[in-house]
């Protein structure tokens, strides 16, 4: 049924052609923030193998070794660009393939309201020389919403809104805003804090889904006077797609 619904859905957006946004602009470039990752959130993203290589790798390795892993159960920390990457060039260009699958789980997943062809405009490729591998990463603003998209082709995309809410109520009230989802149950809704800074992760993992959907803070922080000054600038919702397995 997954299956019929992704190809249903990819014809549909081929046949018609669809634009939904109103307003579109891609990112020429991807905005480097100053966004402050805790120990907290990447074990509560379960990658704590991640955290151990980042504070492990030796200064002379380039730290992008840490960013991304050839472990698909442990891939790395998709928000985060991959520096040291490859991009930029002809060759690198999505192929038909690539963009049916992007344009697959977008069109399925994506609002109605911030769908749009043109999206596939904006598909930058990476490629990671190391685990001689292909993948995407692209902003754009969507309706005058920050969106960024990431992922690994035929493994999983990451689609990233810049929001703001603070409670279990409003992380479903926008992820309906944004995303096209089954009916999600407040009761499965969890909610974790950070004890040593303002960091904190809303969870909603549907093992029977082909989706996960978790938030956090756009957390920032500065060292004055010998200590940490955190501060907040909205939220992220960080919506997980895997494809159906064959």
């Amino acid at each position: 049924m997954k299956g019929l619904r992704l190809i249903f859905g990819f014809l549909m957006a081929l046949l018609t052609g669809i634009n939904q946004a109103q307003e579109y602009n891609p990112f020429e470039k991807y905005c480097d923030d100053s966004v402050y990752i805790s120990k907290f959130r990447f074990t509560e993203l379960g990658l704590g193998n991640y955290v151990k290589q980042m504070y492990n790798c030796p200064s002379g390795e380039p730290f992008f070794n840490a960013i991304r892993n050839d472990e698909l159960q442990n891939p790395g920390y998709y928000f985060q660009y991959p520096y040291g990457t490859i991009a930029g060039n002809d060759k690198l260009a999505p192929s038909p393939e690539e963009r049916d699958f992007l344009a697959t789980l977008m069109f399925n997943y994506l609002s109605s309201k911030y769908y749009s062809a043109s999206l596939l405009d904006s598909i930058d490729n990476r490629y990671l020389a190391e685990w001689d591998r292909m993948e995407f990463f692209f902003e754009a603003d969507i309706n005058n919403i920050r969106f960024r998209f990431s992922g690994w082709y035929g493994k999983f995309a990451h689609i990233f809104v810049f929001t703001d809410f603070d409670s279990k109520e409003g992380f479903i009230e926008k992820a309906n805003q944004y995303f096209n989802l089954p009916e999600m149950d407040i009761n499965k809704v969890s909610l974790d804090k950070d004890t040593d800074s303002p960091d904190y992760f809303y969870s909603y993992d549907n093992r029977n889904a082909d989706f996960k959907l978790v938030a956090y803070p756009f957390l920032k922080r500065k060292i004055e006077e010998g200590k940490s000054a955190y501060s907040i600038d909205g939220a992220v919702l960080d919506l997980t797609i895997y494809p159906e397995e064959k």
